[in-house]
């Protein structure tokens, strides 16, 4: 394998003459100087071959590289501090110190090492994989895993200094700033959560790589500057350079005492969502460390206040005053759950600055527009955001009270197993609509569950089907990971008394009339619809009555003996207790009342589920 035979980007052959004509890569164009590796040199015998250069640092040189018994396109790191840091000079292919630095090179020279060890033992989709670690040529070369795509600076058509300033071409939307912070703060758990925590220090835009162009897909690269744990000594002692000074924090530069610590991850991260979302970055830490006092900022234009506030607080000057950890990002963006009265929302009641305010919006309202709810009964409509800062379902807030549950023995239909008696429930909210495919496929993508049919009725907006009741609490549960609430099913009690919308004497969930209501077998032409396409009840929740069955959290009881109040055990095998009829019913078996008990692994297309949350 060499230049005659092969391309030194893809490893494919023939060799580009000129251009590659499986990758493109133009060979004419390549520049081989001595600072770098030359083209195909093996390492480990035979086992790497060294490519093109793909990037270059302060502490070394990126190489395309081929695995040749893997027969695999790795990417081939190599320590050689010579390029911003003169610290090193290659003899042939050895790298070896320069005279005056010998004792600096071996001290970054061992840190690279332990570092690549480290990184070495992350398995997680928002790192970059280390394969193997080589010690050869009087250096140390991390083999890991090619990614095609390009950095976050890239994308944002590269930092560029105007006077003391660095801009960028192009900014990220305030959605796309949302999902940026999400996939960067995945990638921060795992280092933080490490025992003890690693801190990556240099999270600039060169240093997220988005694999495919995708922010979604974004990977954190170049630990060059991780440390494990926090350290008080500033890196600036030392004779390398190291990272971005417009993007250090200030006690990583020795300007503002404090240790390294997470929270300098923060400060950088920061730093970045402000150049990314502002195209431009914020005045340094040294102008911002000089100014007496210290330089604050203002907050981002144009942006959720919950993100922008975010986005501050991680920029402040003391690393005291950031968050500590990305539990505390998480939990300072939940604050940012929106609820909204149905009636004239009241002004917002005024709040510390420091504290970011929820906003309020409507919530977006399914495809097709659904009959508006009773205007007699205000409600409270909200959707808390998800880890990417998507909103999730809609979600109504049910005030407690005390209600009578079960039927008279005079309703038309009555079953033996619907005692009425008396029933009190604390406060709760429960989904507008029962969960949708859309919402339910998303949560399948994410996992990587099976996604359930949908019998040939199309998915989108209509219920979920197919599902049995772990696969509902497999949904649960992990909602309630996204958005740090508490998700569930509704006990029976609950379900039915938000399905009897606060009103007494109404056989189905909304009314009387049982077209303008539900979807039975009159009217359903035998298959589920869209949610939100009949009228909904006084608590302005829709399909209660018809459309599918639905699961609720709690074990069937016929004689009503409590269990209706409680949810069962999660691995329970016993069966549960479902409501509110489906489709092919009559009238008689989609009344507010109606129950039945089916097993928890029972799935078919009659069934989906609700949703519910403590409050």
């Amino acid at each position: 394998m060499d230049r005659a035979t092969h391309c030194p980007n893809c490893f494919q052959e023939p060799a580009p003459a000129p251009r590659c004509a499986h990758c493109g890569f133009d060979a004419e164009s390549y520049l081989q100087t001595n600072e770098i590796l030359p083209l195909f040199t093996a390492l480990v015998g035979d086992k790497y071959r060294v490519g093109r250069v793909l990037g270059q640092g302060g502490f070394g040189v990126v190489y395309a590289g081929w695995a040749r018994r893997l027969k695999r396109r790795v990417a081939i790191k190599e320590f050689f501090p010579a390029v911003e840091n003169p610290l090193a000079q290659r003899q042939g292919i050895t790298v070896t110190a320069r005279p005056r630095y010998q004792a600096a090179f071996a001290d970054w020279k061992e840190q690279f090492l332990r570092e690549a060890e480290l990184l070495a033992q992350f398995s997680h989709p928002r790192i970059v994989q280390v394969h193997d670690i080589v010690e050869e040529n009087n250096t140390v070369y991390l083999i890991m895993e090619r990614l095609d795509g390009h950095t976050l600076n890239d994308h944002l058509g590269g930092l560029r200094e105007r006077g003391e300033t660095l801009h960028v071409e192009r900014r990220l939307s305030p959605e796309d700033g949302r999902r940026l912070l999400h996939a960067a703060l995945e990638a921060l758990e795992e280092l933080h959560g490490h025992a003890p925590p690693v801190l990556h220090r240099d999270l600039t835009p060169h240093n997220l790589f988005l694999v495919g162009g995708q922010i979604e897909r974004l990977k954190v690269l170049d630990f060059g500057l991780a440390r494990l744990g926090e350290r008080t000594q500033s890196v600036v002692s030392l004779v390398a350079r190291v990272g971005n000074p417009g993007f250090a924090a200030p006690e990583q530069l020795g300007l503002y005492p404090g240790a390294i610590t997470p929270a300098t991850d923060f400060y950088t991260l920061g730093v970045t969502l402000y150049t990314a979302l502002a195209g431009v970055a914020p005045p340094n830490a040294e102008r911002r460390c000089a100014a007496q006092p210290p330089q604050s900022l203002a907050p981002l234009p144009n942006l959720d206040p919950t993100l922008a506030q975010v986005i501050r607080a991680c920029l402040e000057i003391s690393p005291k005053q950031r968050p500590q950890s990305v539990a505390d990002i998480c939990k300072r963006l939940a604050a940012g759950t929106i609820i909204l009265p149905m009636d004239e929302p009241p002004p917002p009641p005024s709040q510390p600055a420091s504290l970011p305010r929820p906003q309020l919006q409507p919530a977006p309202q399914p495809q097709s527009q659904p009959k508006p709810a009773p205007e007699s009964t205000p409600f409270q409509v909200f959707r808390d955001r998800l880890r990417d800062w998507t909103e999730g379902p809609a979600m109504v807030v049910i005030p407690g009270g005390t209600f009578l549950m079960g039927s008279p023995e005079s309703e038309m239909g009555r079953d033996n197993d619907e005692r009425q008696h008396k029933v009190t429930v604390g406060s709760f909210a429960i989904g507008q609509y029962a969960v949708t495919f859309a919402e339910y496929d998303r949560f399948c993508d994410v996992t990587r569950r099976q996604k359930p049919g949908d019998a040939g009725w199309g998915r989108g907006t209509r219920p979920v089907i197919n599902v049995d009741w772990y696969d509902a609490m497999a949904y649960t549960e992990w909602l309630s990971q996204q958005t740090g609430q508490s998700y569930r099913l509704p006990t029976e009690a609950e379900w039915e008394y938000a399905c009897r919308g606060g009103k007494v004497g109404e056989i189905y969930s909304g009314g009387n009339d049982i077209d303008q209501v539900a979807w039975y077998s009159g009217n359903s032409g035998q298959q589920t619809h869209p949610v939100g396409r009949k009228a909904a009840n006084g608590y302005g929740l829709y399909d209660m009555s018809g459309n599918t069955w639905e699961w609720t959290c709690s074990a069937y009881d016929k004689g009503y003996g409590g269990a209706e109040m409680k949810c069962a055990k999660k691995d329970t095998t016993s069966p549960l207790a479902v409501r509110g009829g489906f489709w092919y019913y009559g009238p008689t078996r989609v009344r507010s009342a109606t129950r039945d008990t089916i097993h928890p692994t029972d799935h078919t297309y009659t069934r989906g589920f609700r949703l519910a949350r403590s409050l």
